[in-house]
């Protein structure tokens, strides 16, 4: 073995980019995502497998080497395997028949029969797929769609099964089986059997992770390995080194980004019994604000219904017409319920009310898409012209009043007003509205009425009612209010005065019981006294085990059936021998636990389901935002001296900007308003007598509601959604038009998920750790591997929008963490890619350097594949000291539409060593060197590829051009005629770099040598750079390389700069060149591709598709492309190579079919 490690010579890039995709999309249930928002988190199996990447010794096997690799992380077969078995959901006949049966999975398939051990006797088949479906007749009946097991016996049942279910996830493709796998962190590591043959190939003795990472320090470092991460971010970095095993530093300037860190290792690492510690604090915290709320009586409604989402919008005053007009770039609320706002005009008080409908006909749902915000303009049916939004802000007036701390809403005369216009509300079942209102009867101190509504009394009731007792009670509701629950309570809810009476006392969960009783009662009879109104009290009885259940019931004049008193009786001394036959069958006892049992088990018979409905604030709606103001507004003062809401001001920068001229709010908490202000300090308020752990995990998400919870989020419509967006849907501060507002309801699945269930029995961390808020200049930890995501150019304004959190705990952050400095400390961020940001990343990394082993590695991760990107790098990491020894590009792009340009390519991966060299050169001396390193990594590269699953893209070959280009560049202790002042001091404006070009120099070295497989080398270095580019791209799609930023740089490699023109898509995971179709007979004329050879068979491949006869294409080629005959060979040559994609470029195929079709006419073409 030699010093290297497996990441210098190697990386399963493909496998990897894959995984980190998974985990990607995996969104809110990712480990760390609960904690906090923070920009650019990167994958914890991209952390993963660096790190053990960096401590795994390269051998003279690079086979055995990957294999080993693969096995540590669980990405080879049979780690595959233990992931997919510990998923919930497995494969289902259908599917696995599907994929035994699948053509484009034959090849697999038969692989997998001589891969896995499952003793079945199965016929022999042939590779062309004929009648291979009655292979497996015996095993599934099909039935046109239709697809189940066979009948099997006892004894082989699951065996056959079992064995077929392997056999097809082996065949599947290694994207496939990740449909069905948990992620590599969700299982405890490889099995006992992958660690025999780790052990054998490392020469170690592990038994886990842990024990393998702590032995591979201890061999290359001497101790167990010490990880640090000076720019820690979200904590991906710590927190998975700190999983690993590995001892940890961490530090960001920013105390935001420290405390995200802080609480991945110690909150969601922290294990069963730190989770446990945390959800307890999470219950009492939720219930003791609930309990608050349903006190202040601010989100239920007379019915009991409770409001889960608010709905706001900004309103304007129209200079030209005086008309107020609500502002919302659309008016539809809800695609799933056909929900919309319908603006009616007030002429009389120029103003529009706003109506809510559900269920609205196709008509209103596309008339409410039409907003009145358009690019900019207001437009309303009372104007005819659309007024600029600049005129309504005053811009050439002075602007905007600049809110005062005090201001929670606009005052009267300000431009922008707000208002309430929508509500959801959700009714729970009756008996939670029941609980609810009995919580709020022993808590209240006041004598306001709280009156539940509960269900109509159905059709069926109505008529049962009026046989029983004479009465029509068509139209009414059973209703109970605060007063009847305090008088059952007072009457009848001592135990020891109700065993004196041979009752039972009502408890709370008896109350419950409210709704079945009315439900489901025995009998119900008129009370011969009537009430002191003069109408009729009803008496409803209902037997339970037992015990007999007795609800009185008065008539009241406003179709209401109201509770007037509950009692509970003994029946039989023997109950429990003989419950009453309409009852369940669990003891009534006078014990709480049996109690709360039979409640919940009858309870489950109820009828009475959870729904959702929308309305127009009314009156009350009205009054209750009124008191949620005046709540606010009394303990404002106080909470801000303690921080339980922010104070701070908001400072100008680039995008704190933003809401000051947009909005006029000067103070980060005008950011919210005022319901959400007084639920976010009621949370930190309770959560100040928490322990240590919890406390500092309610900082974290309450700051972390923000971002789903203030005025800068946008209501989602979209079907299936119907909630709040993001305030960080990109990297700005946007102000809103119309927003939603969270009710407590909400808060729920923001608490929720910190702490994820299926990981956290494998987050046990024990090691040391060290997170600290200390500027990477000034650090002086020395550790053996340091791994950093720098902000590398990049568009984030960390220092800025991270404030919108750290409002919400500067004050109360220092009683934890007393040595940290609680302040983004704007002035000292590295940011941008000026001279003074090349000048600090030198210090840093200088630095860093410095505090390293002297074997010790360095990971620098950026997201940039810009040559003068790289160019810059390599002037700041040869000056910090550093060599760079190898680059990998890990595939992180997604589809959103809102990632662009250079930040969709993907995490590059470079590493570095200390830079030892004495060697001396000039720039032309090292262009040949770099010339033979770029080949000789080429050749490496090709030399241990996968050809049935391709790891390497074109793209992981361009950044191993710029890395060999690198390698040479930092391996030198002085460069000659390379002025580092000049370098660093670089602006825009100056000429080109001249080690850019010695690197863009090495991309066209890679691009050069590296040819489509089988195709003929003479052939390719003849035709154009638009050929080769499309060939490529074809290539591409067949390998699944579908990435924009792939194509992006190949057109790079060969120069072309309309490249789109060739692409039939560019949606980002959907980038491919054109089909012969969609060309048809456009770009026919003119230079470039539009003249090549190729140009004009995909356009006789076209045209004989749509005859479906080669020949026609032969008679266009003969009759239109000069030279036929002396190019014939070669054109010949080209459709074969076409011809070839016919099964892996499925949506091609007869495309693809018809050009070998073509081929062979031509070849048999004797003119």
């Amino acid at each position: 073995m030699t010093d290297k490690t497996f990441i210098e010579t190697q990386f399963p890039v493909s496998k990897v980019s894959k995984e980190s995709y998974k985990e990607r999309m995996a969104n809110y249930s990712q480990t760390l995502t609960g904690l906090g928002k923070w920009w650019g988190r990167k994958p914890l199996v991209l952390v993963r497998a660096t790190i053990v990447g960096l401590l795994m010794p390269a051998s003279d096997n690079p086979e055995k080497d990957r294999e080993i690799f693969l096995k540590i992380m669980t990405m080879d077969e049979e780690g595959l395997w233990l992931r997919y078995l510990a998923k919930e959901g497995k494969l289902p006949a259908k599917t696995i028949y599907e994929i035994l049966t699948d053509e484009e999975h034959h090849v697999r398939v038969l692989k997998a029969l001589q891969k896995v051990d499952h003793g079945l006797t199965l016929p022999m088949f042939e590779a062309d797929r004929k009648d291979q479906a009655k292979v497996w007749q015996d095993y599934f009946n099909v039935d046109g769609e239709r697809v189940s097991w066979a009948k099997f016996s006892k004894e082989t049942g699951d065996h056959v099964k079992g064995a077929l279910e392997r056999i097809a996830f082996s065949a599947l493709y290694y994207d496939e089986k990740l449909n069905y796998c948990v992620r590599p962190e969700q299982i405890a590591g490889p099995s006992a059997a992958a660690f025999k043959e780790i052990n054998a190939h490392l020469g170690t003795k592990a038994r886990n992770l842990q024990e393998l990472i702590h032995e591979l320090g201890q061999r290359r470092f001497g101790h167990n390995p010490k990880v640090g991460d000076a720019f820690c971010g979200g904590g991906s970095i710590p927190f998975e080194a700190a999983r690993l095993g590995c001892d940890v530093y961490a530090s960001d300037l920013n105390p935001v980004a420290a405390l995200l860190t802080w609480a991945a290792i110690h909150i969601v690492g922290g294990g069963p019994e730190v989770a446990e510690q945390v959800k307890k604090a999470q219950q009492e915290v939720y219930d003791a604000v609930d309990q608050q709320i349903c006190e202040w009586g601010i989100e239920h409604n007379v019915k009991g219904h409770r409001a889960d989402a608010y709905l706001y919008c900004v309103e304007v005053k129209d200079p030209e017409t005086g008309w107020m007009v609500p502002l919302a770039p659309s008016w539809i609320i809800g695609e799933k319920t056909k929900t919309v706002a319908i603006l009616v005009p007030d002429e009389k008080k120029k103003r529009y009310d706003i109506q809510i409908k559900m269920d609205a006909s196709a008509a209103e749902m596309k008339a409410a898409k039409e907003g009145t915000v358009k690019s900019n303009y207001v437009v309303h049916p009372k104007n005819p012209n659309p007024i600029p939004m600049s005129i309504i802000r005053r811009e050439n007036q002075g602007g905007l009043r600049l809110w005062e701390n005090e201001d929670v809403v606009p005052r009267p005369d300000d431009v922008f007003q707000e208002r309430l216009y929508c509500i959801r509300w959700v009714v729970p079942p009756a008996h939670e509205r029941v609980r609810t209102l009995v919580k709020l009867a022993r808590l209240q101190r006041d004598n306001e009425e709280h009156k539940l509504i509960l269900d109509e009394i159905s059709e069926a009731q109505v008529k049962n009612l009026k046989k029983a007792t004479g009465i029509d009670f068509s139209g009414y509701s059973y209703s109970v209010d605060n007063y009847a629950i305090r008088k059952v309570i007072k009457d009848h809810g001592d135990s020891d005065h109700e065993e004196k009476r041979g009752q039972i006392a009502v408890t709370d969960e008896a109350f419950e019981l409210i709704p079945y009783v009315l439900e489901n009662y025995d009998k119900v009879s008129v009370s011969p006294e009537k009430n002191k109104r003069g109408l009729e009290v009803l008496i409803f009885e209902k037997r339970i085990n037992g015990a007999i259940f007795y609800l009185t019931e008065t008539r009241t004049g406003k179709k209401e059936l109201s509770l007037n008193t509950m009692y509970i009786r003994r029946g039989r001394d023997n109950a429990l021998a003989d419950p009453a036959p309409s009852s369940g069958t669990l003891p009534l006892e006078d014990d709480n636990d049996h109690f709360r049992e039979l409640c919940q088990e009858l309870i489950k018979k109820s009828v009475s389901k959870e729904y959702r409905y929308y309305t127009a604030p009314d009156h009350a709606d009205l009054q209750r935002e009124a008191k949620v103001l005046s709540l606010l507004q009394a303990r404002f003062s106080d909470w801000q001296k303690v921080g339980h809401i922010p104070s701070r001001k908001i400072e100008p920068g680039e995008k704190t900007d933003e809401p000051i001229r947009n909005r006029g709010w000067s103070h980060w908490h005008h950011l919210y308003n005022p319901r959400q202000l007084l639920a976010n300090g009621a949370f930190l308020q309770e959560s100040d007598g928490c322990q240590r752990l919890p406390y500092i995990y309610f900082l974290l998400v309450i700051a972390t509601s923000g971002n789903r919870n203030s005025r800068l989020v946008s209501w989602v419509p979209s079907y299936g959604v119907e909630t709040t967006d993001q305030v960080f849907t990109n990297q700005a501060l946007n102000t809103k038009y119309n927003f939603g507002c969270r009710g407590l309801l909400g808060y729920l699945s923001i608490l929720g998920n910190v702490i994820n269930e299926q990981n956290t029995q494998f987050n046990q961390i024990k090691n040391h750790s060290e997170v600290a808020t200390t500027d990477s200049i000034e650090l002086r930890t020395t550790n053996d591997l340091w791994l950093t995501d720098p902000p590398y150019a990049d568009a984030v304004n960390y220092h800025e929008l991270s404030e919108f959190f750290l409002t919400w705990y500067e004050r109360k952050l220092t009683k934890v963490f007393p040595d940290w400095v609680v302040d983004s400390r704007r002035d000292l961020a590295i940011k941008g890619n000026s001279e003074d940001f090349r000048r600090s990343m030198v210090k840093a990394y200088t630095n860093l350097a410095k505090h390293m082993s002297a074997n010790g590695l360095q990971v620098v991760m950026f997201t940039h594949q810009d040559a003068g990107v790289w160019a810059d790098l390599a002037v700041i990491l040869w000056a910090s000291g550093l060599q760079v020894t190898s680059a990998w590009t890990i595939a992180t792009e997604t589809t959103s539409a809102l990632k662009e340009g250079n930040y969709v390519q993907g995490t590059v991966l470079l590493i570095l060593r200390k830079n030892t060299s004495t060697e001396v050169a000039f720039l032309d001396e090292m262009v040949p060197r770099i010339e033979q390193e770029v080949k000789a990594q080429v050749e490496s590269m090709e030399r241990i590829e996968d050809k049935e699953e391709p790891n390497f893209s074109d793209t992981d070959y361009q950044l191993a051009a710029y890395a060999a280009a690198l390698r040479i560049i930092t391996g030198y202790r002085q460069i000659e005629d390379l002025n580092v002042e000049r370098e660093l001091s670089r602006s825009a404006k100056d000429a080109k770099s001249p080690l850019e070009s010695i690197i863009e120099n090495a991309r066209n070295v890679a691009a050069a040598i590296r040819i489509p497989e089988a195709f003929d080398i003479l052939l390719w270095k003849s035709i154009s750079p638009e050929e080769r580019y499309y060939l490529r791209g074809l290539d591409f799609e067949s390998k699944g390389e579908n990435k924009a930023g792939a194509f992006q740089e190949l057109a790079k490699n060969y120069g072309i700069r309309d490249y789109t023109e060739l692409l039939g898509s560019v949606k980002a995971n959907e980038t491919r060149v054109k089909t012969a179709a969609e060309f048809a007979s456009a770009q026919m004329s003119g230079d470039g591709f539009a003249a090549s050879t190729l140009r004009h068979l995909l356009y006789a491949i076209h045209v004989a598709v749509t005859d479906e006869s080669p020949e026609t294409g032969r008679n266009y080629l003969r009759s239109e492309l000069p030279d036929f005959w002396s190019r014939r060979q070669n054109i010949i040559k080209l459709l074969e190579y076409l011809a070839r994609f016919e099964h892996s470029v499925r949506h091609r195929s007869a495309e693809f079919k018809m050009a070998a079709l073509l081929a062979g006419v031509l070849a048999n073409d004797a003119g």
